[in-house]
């Protein structure tokens, strides 16, 4: 295994290893930081650990994050030494509670060495301490050599040397010899890292009760990139030793998140980043409603003086030795423009500006970048760039299409979108954020300027960003974002377990290999988000990474829409009687109606003041092929048109509440329409297209309050109206007269399921789940009798296992059972209350599936005839669902289901 990467996850560890102590241990006694003054000032990391006790105890301990780490094979040598090394101090009395410190520095072009320093208190602690060494490597020859006065002793074995040493109060151990001598060197010199000024910055200000303090050397960091890194690692933080002098972090860490925290400080003798930072007060931005909730990563800047920034980043890209490069990538726009692109650029500027990504695929991931630029107005904006891209058009004696053209979402969603003739723009704009972000093509929308490679990232971005849902809605940003501070300058976001291999894509072949192997645990640290904002002169930095053991991975929406509350009722799919397209109608949780068209955009919303109780159908009550939508409420029938307006007379304010909802039934298919709803005063009410109540109606009322919605059947030429109260069936012509009488049944009120053939029957449930048989004289015959059904039981009949006889599917309570032919199919449990979600689907004559919404779980369910889970799922969800077969464009069957975060999902079902 590459020894480099070990070293920095072995680093990685300690962090971890002592933030668990911490927890486990409490405050431990305090010593006072004197070994910093023996590590070499050009070393790259230094961690800082007051109690090497807190080590062991953290190696013992049962935490799931922790054991994670060390379960993963490049932490097996580490934890096997450490468990060695604490038996061994156990043994020769040697004091854990003391201080260590552990510094990284580059030795070759293809080399790490690590540095621990140890803390000893007095000669008899420095025996001890020696004498623990000398047993560690009893298999190994030992020697000694002099170095400035000082004893080094040297442990041989296989060819492998390592070098200790004991200063006054200190003892040195390391691999390399070099690292040692400069230790010694600088332990004999007056000057030393704590008499740094931009070190001591950083120091003074570090929590005395952190268990761990870590500190980087920005001006040394790229040595470490160069070995572990890519070319493209290496070309990301080209120029990080000029960011700044140190970075100083505490540590902290609980069960389900490790969280750095510190100071940043300035170059001595430069203008640095840092500089550059420090001089914007902290922003709480408002484009962080333009990034999609389906990002992959971004990185976004805030500033609170624009055009401060722009002099001061002149000024640090003079000392960075950038500015001639930077004036050049400036040159290159402005003369293919015939314009001073910078200063237009920051005249509509907002100070706000962000890099993102809504793809991880490596192979092209720079052409997915996505560059946002806050504007102060969106006219503005689009009429200097529409303006420039005119004059290049003419200069070049070419028609403006070939520069202007339109995306296009739907028929009421289209965009402006302008080609440009130089790439990189943002990054000659904003350096080193926006790297390799394209610019082909641009667009204006809701007062962003947004830049990408191609049209078809753009109508990405475009699609995404419309559906109302921001990262601000995102679930794991939530969680995170927790931690973080509502205001900052600069904010870097990376959904791991989505962006792993591009993470793994920075490191060179060997140690890209080592993270593959380990992708699984690793990416238990699912996300991971940097903050930094401007402080007392100093930039504070907050980064943190959030764990969780469970199954990280997301179900692949096609698109996800923001909603003002969560989904209420089952999403319909209807019909759009213009372009023929398939739209979503649905109702939130605060009553409010949608119409969502098939790219997941909402046409509109109305609201309502009660929520829908019946089924959502479509009539033509005009006759004139364009459709209604026709619904009902506990007090009112509603009729509304594909733009949310109600017609005609619509709607109807009933006389006593309905609890069963409307049905809507048109006799002789010549569109006259009937609306029949059941009321808890035991009468059914009839109305027409105008909503007028139908004369000649004779039912006068039920003997108990009606308990399932009014079926309409034909069978020959004769019409049936059909419910149920709670006692008994009922079978009416269609004016309303008693048809049969039938028997006493003490009814579920579920669905009334027709059987068709020579003789045709009726099929209900009893309240503890019988199923009756009942014909059209009104013979009733009892066929099956299962076990342990409650009265609040959901029934469906369909041959779910297609063998052409009829299967009794229940959901009750927390179970799902299914009888055939008076035998048990299968039954199977789930973890929440299922009962009132139970739909079944169609897709071929030989293959249907039961769904299923777990509430508890927020999961969904496609279950098949043996009772198995269907290929995919369980994926997201919080509702009722909806599954039907779309043949616009990319034909096949689509899911439509709320989720329990305001949203609507649509799934591909496979």
């Amino acid at each position: 295994m590459n020894k480099n990467i070990k070293y920095l996850l072995s680093t990685i560890l300690l962090v971890i290893l002592v933030c668990i102590g911490f927890i486990f241990l409490g405050n431990q006694k305090k010593y006072e930081l004197n070994i910093l003054s023996v590590i070499p000032i050009n070393s790259e990391v230094i961690l800082n650990i007051n109690s090497l006790s807190d080590i062991e105890i953290a190696s013992n301990s049962d935490n799931k994050m922790l054991n994670d780490v060390l379960n993963m094979s490049f932490m097996s040598d580490f934890r096997g030494k450490n468990i060695e090394l604490s038996k061994l101090c156990s043994k020769e009395g040697a004091d854990l509670d003391r201080k260590m410190i552990v510094a990284t520095r580059k030795v070759s072009k293809k080399r790490i060495d690590i540095l621990y320093a140890f803390q000893i208190f007095n000669s008899s602690d420095e025996k001890d301490l020696l004498g623990v060494v000398d047993r560690y490597f009893s298999n190994s020859k030992k020697t000694y050599k002099s170095y400035g006065g000082e004893k080094i002793y040297i442990y041989k074995f296989n060819e492998i040397k390592t070098y200790v040493c004991a200063l006054n109060g200190v003892i040195l151990a390391s691999k390399s010899i070099i690292f040692i001598e400069d230790a010694i060197k600088q332990f004999n010199s007056k000057s030393n890292i704590l008499s740094l000024k931009s070190f001591q910055k950083i120091y003074n200000t570090m929590e005395e009760n952190s268990d761990m303090n870590v500190y980087m050397n920005f001006t040394k960091l790229s040595d470490i990139l160069t070995i572990v890194g890519n070319s493209s690692l290496n070309r990301i933080f080209n120029n990080i030793s000029t960011f700044g002098a140190w970075l100083g972090l505490d540590v902290y860490l609980d069960k389900e998140s490790i969280v750095f925290n510190g100071f940043s400080s300035s170059l001595n003798n430069t203008f640095s980043y840092i500089d550059v930072l420090s001089n914007q007060e902290p922003q709480k931005s408002e484009l962080i409603n333009s990034i999609p909730s389906s990002v992959k990563y971004f990185q976004m800047i805030s500033l609170s003086d624009s055009k401060r920034y722009k002099k001061d980043m002149i000024k640090y890209r003079l000392g960075a030795g950038c500015l001639n490069s930077y004036r050049r990538g400036l040159y290159s726009i402005d003369r293919k423009y015939k314009c001073k692109f910078e200063d237009l650029f920051y005249s509509f500027f907002a100070g706000e500006a962000a890099c993102l990504s809504l793809n991880s695929n490596t192979h092209n991931i720079n052409k997915n970048k996505i560059s946002i630029f806050k504007t102060i107005g969106t006219e503005k904006t689009k009429d200097i760039i529409e303006n420039i891209v005119l004059k290049r058009a003419k200069s070049l004696k070419k028609n403006i299409s070939a520069y202007k053209s339109k995306i296009r979402l739907d028929n009421q969603a289209k965009m402006d979108v302008y080609k440009l003739d130089v790439d990189y723009i943002p990054y000659k704009l904003m350096g080193a954020m926006f790297y390799k972000a394209p610019s082909k093509y641009c667009m204006v929308y809701k007062n962003n300027l947004i830049f990408a490679y191609s049209k078809r990232v753009l109508l990405q971005y475009l699609k995404s960003s419309i559906l109302n849902k921001s990262i601000e809605d995102n679930e794991r940003y939530i969680k995170i974002s927790d931690k973080l501070s509502s205001k900052s300058n600069f904010l870097y976001y990376i959904d791991v377990y989505s962006s792993f291999n591009v993470l793994r894509n920075l490191f060179n072949t060997e140690n890209s290999s080592v993270l593959n192997k380990n992708k699984e645990d690793l990416s238990h640290f699912h996300t991971l988000c940097l903050q930094m904002s401007s402080a007392n002169g100093m930039v504070y930095n907050n980064l943190v990474s959030l764990y969780s053991k469970e199954e990280l991975k997301k179900p692949s929406t096609l698109w996800e829409t923001g909603l003002s509350s969560n989904v209420a009722i089952k999403p319909v799919v209807v019909k759009n009687h213009i372009t023929g397209y398939s739209e979503i109608f649905l109702q939130d949780t605060d009553n409010n109606i949608y119409l969502i068209n098939s790219l997941g955009r909402i046409l509109w919303k109305v609201a309502l003041s009660e929520r829908i109780n019946s089924e959502v159908e479509q009539i033509d009550m005009y006759k004139n092929n364009k459709l209604q939508y026709v619904f009902s409420t506990k007090n009112k029938i509603y009729v509304v048109d594909r733009n949310g307006n109600s017609v005609g007379n619509f709607p109807i304010k009933l006389s006593s509440p309905s609890n069963e909802g409307v049905s809507v039934f048109d006799y002789e298919r010549n569109r006259d329409y009937r609306f029949f709803i059941p009321t808890v005063n035991k009468k059914i009410y009839v109305y027409d297209t105008n909503a007028k109540k139908v004369k000649g109606w004779l039912f006068n009322r039920a003997e108990n309050t009606i308990n399932s919605k009014i079926n309409h059947y034909r069978i020959g030429k004769k019409d049936y109206i059909i419910f149920t109260d709670r006692n008994r069936l009922y079978i009416l012509n269609r004016k309303g007269a008693k048809r049969s009488t039938c028997p006493y049944v003490k009814t579920s009120g579920n669905d009334i399921f027709l059987v068709k053939g020579k003789s045709p029957y009726l099929l209900i449930s009893s309240t503890d789940g019988s199923i009756y048989k009942i014909d059209f004289s009104g013979n009733k015959t009892k066929i099956l009798h299962p076990k342990n059904i409650s009265k609040k039981h959901k029934l469906l009949i369909n041959d779910i296992n297609c063998d052409g006889k009829n299967d009794y599917i229940y959901a009750d309570s927390n179970k799902l059972v299914v009888y055939s032919d008076q035998k048990k199919l299968f039954k199977k449990t789930f973890k929440g209350n299922v009962a009132s979600s139970l739909n079944i689907y169609h897709f071929s004559y030989n293959k249907r599936l039961l769904g299923i919404c777990d509430k508890n779980t927020n999961q969904i369910y496609l279950i098949d005839k043996r009772g198995k889970d269907y290929y995919g799922f369980p994926v997201e969800g919080y509702t009722d669902f909806t599954i039907t077969f779309l043949p616009e464009k990319q034909s096949g069957f689509f899911m439509f289901v709320g989720s329990n975060s305001q949203g609507l999902y649509k799934y591909k079902v496979k």
